[in-house]
């Protein structure tokens, strides 16, 4: 459906498509290739863009298509794993009040969920929820994931724009990138 479109201001993403096989990219590798030459560009002294290439394309295979509005990769650093902005759109139910808390996860708070108004020029009021939970890395060690979910109402629609990352220093210098990146959001489709 795409209510709203991202990455269209030079913003460092490149923009999925969601649905397989399509007319920009044919299939899932030859967008994998595409973004690993785009930071290969950047990187060229200590950057192998076939493996990591190959690597994005297992990534981009196991995203859940099916709850997919949209995909952002960011191009700036050969993360691994890659880094992903990811939209969803649900059918609008009930108060914004009760349903936006459930799409932040509030639900869930793990270590804690700082919660803040926003208000963007195009899509209006929202919420962004910002929530660390723990995860386990290997047999003995864990991590503090950060995930942070941006929520509208728009055309009806429940809007849900998801970042996540294990490591605090990649989220801290990503961050500002996907905060860009929604602040230049334009509302897409029949609703522009």
């Amino acid at each position: 459906m795409a209510l709203i479109r991202m990455g269209e201001r030079g913003e460092p993403f490149v923009s999925s498509p969601v649905t397989w096989p399509n007319a920009e990219y044919g299939t899932p590798d030859i967008l994998a290739a595409r973004v690993a030459n785009i930071i290969e560009r950047d990187h060229p002294e200590k950057f192998n863009a076939d493996r990591w290439g190959f690597r994005l394309m297992h990534h981009i295979a196991q995203m859940p298509w099916d709850e997919l509005a949209g995909l952002y990769v960011w191009l700036r650093e050969p993360l691994e794993p890659p880094v992903f902005v990811t939209v969803e759109e649900y059918e609008a139910v009930g108060d914004t009040a009760q349903t936006w808390p459930i799409l932040g996860h509030v639900d869930d708070p793990g270590l804690g969920v700082e919660e803040s108004p926003l208000t963007h020029p195009v899509l209006g009021e929202g919420t962004r929820y910002a929530r660390r939970v723990k995860r386990r890395r290997g047999l003995f060690g864990s991590t503090e994931r950060l995930e942070v979910r941006w929520v509208w109402r728009v055309a009806g629609h429940d809007v849900v724009v998801t970042f996540a990352r294990d490591d605090a220093a990649e989220a801290a210098r990503i961050l500002p990138d996907v905060e860009e990146l929604l602040a230049n959001a334009t509302l897409g489709g029949s609703h522009a």
